[in-house]
């Protein structure tokens, strides 16, 4: 696949997972009130890990974009056994992929909602570690913060990639900000709230 797709099929499962789990939460499942923060970390990890293979395999093809001799070996250099701390391979992910499409002084930290991706972290280590009872617990307002840290993902992922990658959702008075369907095709990635879903042959490469 093409770093074009890779950036698509990232969304695009981000989009799907959110959707799944605001299911369950809609159904006042307890259990996936305390599974969120693992959900969510757990997919801003998959996304990384995607977005630099996607890179090294571009690299290997010799598609090296705008990438420097540096950059080029610092993504090669990654491998998944050598298991970086999420919190530093995202960005590093995300400024490679930025550096590929030719915007080397990207920084995704400036991104709104970065501080909501530390405090995911720090939710789900609370969660799986407990001091207490209270702690395995999640407020309306640590759940926000979950989504907060995907909304975060999607604005640095479309700003890295460049702007022929954008998402329109749905914000009409009987929706919540997450999304009922994803579209792709020449004009990006349209979100609304529609029954029908898209195949994940439908994502696209720029």
């Amino acid at each position: 696949m093409a770093v074009g797709d890779i950036v698509g099929y990232v969304i695009f499962k981000q989009l799907c997972d959110l959707r799944e789990l605001s299911q369950l939460l809609s159904e006042g499942s307890t259990l996936a009130r305390r599974l969120k923060p693992f959900v969510i970390f757990s997919s801003l990890e998959a996304s990384s890990w995607l977005l630099v293979f996607a890179l090294q395999q571009a690299i290997r093809s010799g598609s090296v974009g705008q990438l420097s001799v540096e950059k080029q070996a610092a993504i090669m250099s990654l491998t998944s056994d050598s298991r970086p701390p999420v919190l530093k391979l995202l960005p590093f992910a995300l400024r490679s992929l930025a550096a590929f499409r030719g915007n080397a002084e990207f920084d995704p930290k400036v991104c709104e909602h970065w501080n909501e991706v530390e405090k995911v972290k720090n939710l789900r280590d609370r969660v799986a570690h407990p001091k207490g009872i209270e702690e395995i617990e999640l407020s309306d307002d640590e759940l926000s913060d979950c989504e907060k840290a995907i909304l975060w993902l999607l604005d640095a992922i479309q700003k890295a990639n460049g702007p022929n990658t954008w998402i329109k959702a749905d914000r009409s008075e009987d929706s919540d900000w997450l999304p009922r369907t994803v579209t792709f095709g020449p004009e990006g990635i349209v979100v609304t709230d529609s029954s029908s879903t898209p195949g994940e042959s439908e994502i696209f490469d720029e």
